[in-house]
C-alpha cells in the first residue's frame, strides 16, 4: 500500500489544512460505521450521537480479528462491509421492536449535540495542542510501540488484536491479546487522509475527545440527572464541561503517552449510561419479583454487551474501572430490590436478593485472590517487592493527594508537577456531591467519585502494601485513576446548576452566570494553561541535542530519507532506545526492534548482543540474512540518557557502531545510517 510522505519538521497548527483534513477524516472514521448500525436499530437523538463511536470501535476490533482469520487485508472497505452487514442484520432484528424512550430522542437534540461536540473538539484541540504541533511525536517510552503498531497495520494489512503483540514477541507460537482498536483507527485515518502516522495520531485523539468522550458524557449526565434537566439547548452544558478538566481528555497525553487507555477512558461514559438505563431504580418495579423488574433491561443490556466488545478492543483493563464504578449502582439496586420485595410480602426473595450477590462477591474475591497468588507467585515474591518504580512510586503523602482530588488539580507529567487548583470547578463538583444525596439516581456517582478518589490517593500518596494491592489492577498508576474522575464530576456539576436554576430567586440567570464563569475560568485559567505546557514539554522536539528525550529533528530528517536508500523488502537494525526504531512510523521501513523491549527470539537476540562480530562469526551473518538486514541506524543519545538497564540489551549494536566496521551512508547531525558489508549482499 502506498503510504503518505512524512514531513515532521514543519510545525502543524490546528489551522493547518492537513490537520483540519485529517481530523475531519478521523471523525468520519470514528462515527460512520456506528451511525449505520445505530440508525438501523432505530436509535435516535443524543443516543444516536453518543453510541455511534462505541459501535464503530467494536466493529473495527471485530474486523481486525476476522480479516486476519480469513486472510483479507484490513482497510476502510473491510470495516464498511462489516458495518453494512451488521446494520442489515440489526434492522431485521428490530423490525417489530420499538426502542425505549431514552433511545428515541429528537433530531433537534441530535443536531444540538453534534454541533456542541464539534465545538468541544475544537476547544480540546486548542488546549491540548496549544504548545505543540498536532503531528509531533510524544517523547515517551510507550510512543514507540503505538506509532509503530499503526505503521505496521498500514504496511501489512494486519490489525488483529490477537496478533498485534507479535510486534514485541515475533517468534511466539501462542495466541495472545493486545487491543488494536486505537492503532486501527489511526491507520485508517492515515490511509484515507494520506497523512503521516504521527499526524493521524493527533487527529484521532482530538476526534475521540469530540465524537466519543463528549457525547458519552452527555448521555451519562442525562441518565443520572434525568431528561428534565437537559432539554433542548441545555444539552450544551455537559458538552462545555467535558472540555474543562485537566484529568481528561488532556492528562494522558502528557503521561505515557497512553493512547489506548485514553480511548478506553473516553468509552466509559457511554457504557455507564447504558448501565444506568438498564437497571430499575425504584422499589415499585420489584413488587412482582426480580425478573419482571428487569423486563425493560434487554435493549440497553444488548447494547451494553456491544459496548463491552468495544472496551475489550480499546483496552480491556477499562472493564475493571467499569466494574469499580458499577459497584455503587449495584448496591443501590440490591437495596431497592430488597425493600420492594419486602413491601410486596416476598420476604424470602428479599433475603435471597441480598444473600446471593454477597456470596457471589465473596467467592469471586477468594477465587481471584488464589489465582493471583499462584499466577504471580506472591508467596515467594510478595507484593512488597512489586510496583516499586516509575509511576507506581509515591512521592507525596495522602493529604496532598486528597487535596489534588478535591481541587481538580492532579499531578501531571513530566515530573509529577502538581497543577494549580481549579477552585470554581471543584466547588461546583463538591456542591453537586452534597445535592446528590437527595437523588437516588445520582447517589452512586458520588460513591464512584469517592472510590476513584481514594484509589488515586493511595496510588499517589502511599507505597504501603495495601495501596499496592488495591491499585494493582491499574499498575498503581495515579494518572490512569485520576483520569476517570471528570466523567463522574460532570453530572454532579449539572446537579449544582440545576439546583441554582430551580431553587433560588433569579435562578436561571445565576445558573447561567455560574456556568459561564466555571467554563471560562477553566479554559483560560492556570490549571489548563499549565496542563498545555506539560503536554508541550512531552512533545517538544529538540533540534540536535536530545538531553534525554527520545528523538530530535536531525534524527527525523534522516529517518525521512531512509526509504530512498533501504530497499522495501529489508528491515533496519538499531538500538531502539536511541529513537531510530521509529523508522517504521516515519521512514516507512520495518525496524528489527519495533519497541524498546520485547521477547525477540534467537536471531534478534544475536544481532542485538553480537552485531560487532559480523564477519567473524557466521551465525551473526546468518541471523542478519534471516532478518533481511544490511543497514543500521545509530544515534549516540538515548532515551533518559541511556540509564535504563534494558538499553544495554542492545550493546552489540553500539559496539559495532563504535568499532568503525560499518560503512556510513547518510548523516544528519549525530544520527548516521550505516551499511553492513561484512556479510556480503543479501540474496
Amino acid at each position: 500500500m502506498t503510504r503518505p510522505a512524512t514531513h515532521f519538521r514543519k510545525p502543524m497548527t490546528l489551522l493547518d489544512p492537513s490537520v483540519v483534513w485529517s481530523t475531519f477524516v478521523a471523525v468520519v472514521v470514528l462515527v460512520t460505521p456506528g451511525l449505520l448500525i445505530a440508525g438501523a436499530a432505530s436509535i435516535r437523538g443524543i443516543a444516536l450521537v453518543a453510541l455511534a463511536a462505541p459501535l464503530t470501535i467494536a466493529t473495527v476490533g471485530v474486523v481486525g480479528v476476522l480479516s486476519e482469520f480469513v486472510g483479507v487485508w484490513f482497510g476502510w472497505w473491510s470495516v464498511l462491509v462489516l458495518a453494512l452487514v451488521a446494520a442489515i442484520a440489526t434492522r431485521l432484528l428490530m423490525r417489530k421492536r420499538t426502542p425505549p424512550a431514552w433511545a428515541r430522542g429528537s433530531s433537534h437534540d441530535a443536531l444540538v449535540l453534534s454541533a456542541g461536540a464539534l465545538v468541544a473538539l475544537i476547544v480540546v484541540g486548542v488546549i491540548a495542542y496549544r504548545d505543540t504541533p498536532v503531528g509531533a511525536i510524544s517523547q515517551t517510552y510507550d510512543a514507540v510501540f503505538h506509532l509503530n503498531a499503526a505503521a505496521s497495520i498500514l504496511d501489512t494489512g494486519r490489525a488483529s488484536s490477537l496478533e498485534l503483540y507479535r510486534l514485541t514477541n515475533p517468534d511466539s507460537a501462542s495466541i495472545d491479546f493486545y487491543p488494536a482498536a486505537w492503532h486501527s483507527l489511526v491507520a485508517l485515518t492515515s490511509q484515507i487522509a494520506l497523512v503521516p502516522v504521527a499526524t493521524a495520531t493527533g487527529a484521532v485523539w482530538i476526534a475521540v475527545a469530540g465524537a466519543l468522550w463528549t457525547p458519552g458524557v452527555v448521555l451519562l449526565t442525562r441518565a443520572v440527572v434525568g431528561r428534565h434537566a437537559l432539554p433542548g439547548w441545555r444539552l450544551l452544558i455537559p458538552v462545555a464541561l467535558s472540555t474543562c478538566f485537566a484529568a481528561f481528555p488532556y492528562l494522558l497525553l502528557s503521561w505515557g503517552t497512553l493512547y489506548p487507555t485514553g480511548l478506553a477512558t473516553a468509552l466509559l461514559p457511554a457504557g455507564l449510561a447504558l448501565l444506568w438505563f438498564a437497571v430499575p431504580l425504584n422499589r415499585v418495579a420489584f413488587a412482582r419479583g426480580v425478573l419482571p423488574a428487569f423486563r425493560r433491561s434487554v435493549y440497553p443490556a444488548s447494547l451494553l454487551l456491544v459496548w463491552v466488545v468495544a472496551a475489550v478492543f480499546a483496552h480491556p483493563r477499562t472493564l475493571i474501572t467499569f466494574v469499580a464504578l458499577a459497584v455503587p449502582l449495584a448496591v443501590l439496586v440490591i437495596v431497592l430490590a430488597s425493600q420492594g420485595l419486602r413491601r410486596a410480602g416476598r420476604r424470602r426473595s428479599a433475603m435471597a436478593v441480598v444473600a446471593i450477590p454477597i456470596a457471589a462477591v465473596v467467592i469471586a474475591v477468594a477465587a481471584a485472590g488464589v489465582i493471583l497468588v499462584r499466577a504471580y507467585d506472591l508467596v515467594n515474591d510478595p507484593i512488597s517487592n512489586r510496583l516499586t518504580g516509575g509511576p507506581a512510586t509515591a512521592h507525596q503523602d495522602l493529604l496532598a493527594s486528597a487535596i489534588q482530588v478535591l481541587t481538580a488539580a492532579p499531578l501531571s507529567a513530566p515530573g509529577d508537577l502538581p497543577l494549580p487548583p481549579a477552585i470554581l470547578l471543584a466547588a461546583a463538583v463538591l456542591a453537586g456531591a452534597v445535592l446528590a444525596f437527595r437523588s437516588r439516581r445520582a447517589l452512586p456517582v458520588v460513591l464512584g467519585v469517592l472510590v476513584m478518589g481514594v484509589l488515586y490517593c493511595l496510588a499517589a500518596g502511599s507505597n504501603d502494601d495495601l495501596a499496592k494491592i488495591l491499585t494493582a489492577a491499574w499498575y498503581k498508576d495515579k494518572y490512569r485513576l485520576i483520569s476517570v474522575l471528570p466523567l463522574l464530576s460532570i453530572p454532579l456539576i449539572v446537579l449544582t446548576l440545576e439546583w441554582l436554576r430551580r431553587g433560588i430567586r433569579h435562578g436561571p440567570r445565576i445558573a447561567a452566570a455560574a456556568l459561564a464563569a466555571t467554563v471560562l475560568l477553566s479554559w483560560f485559567g492556570p490549571t489548563l494553561s499549565v496542563m498545555s505546557e506539560q503536554i508541550g514539554r512531552t512533545f517538544a522536539l529538540p533540534q540536535s541535542e536530545k538531553a534525554g528525550t527520545l528523538i530530535d529533528a536531525d534524527e527525523i530528517a534522516l529517518l525521512e530519507q531512509v526509504a530512498s536508500i533501504v530497499p522495501a523488502d529489508q528491515r533496519v537494525l538499531s538500538n531502539p532506545w536511541d529513537g531510530s526504531s521509529l523508522v517504521w512510523a516515519i521512514g516507512h521501513r520495518e525496524p528489527v526492534f519495533p519497541h524498546l523491549v520485547g521477547v525477540w527470539g534467537a536471531d534478534r537476540d544475536i544481532v542485538a548482543t553480537r552485531l560487532d562480530e559480523a564477519g567473524t562469526s557466521p551465525d551473526v551473518c546468518e541471523a542478519l540474512d534471516n532478518l533481511r538486514v544490511r543497514y543500521v541506524i545509530a544515534d549516540p543519545e538515548k532515551l533518559w540518557g541511556g540509564t535504563d538497564p534494558q538499553a544495554a540489551l542492545y550493546a552489540g549494536i553500539d559496539r559495532a557502531v563504535a568499532s568503525a566496521t560499518l560503512v556510513p551512508v547518510l548523516t544528519e547531525g549525530s544520527t548516521v545510517l550505516y551499511r553492513i558489508d561484512a556479510c556480503g549482499p543479501l540474496l
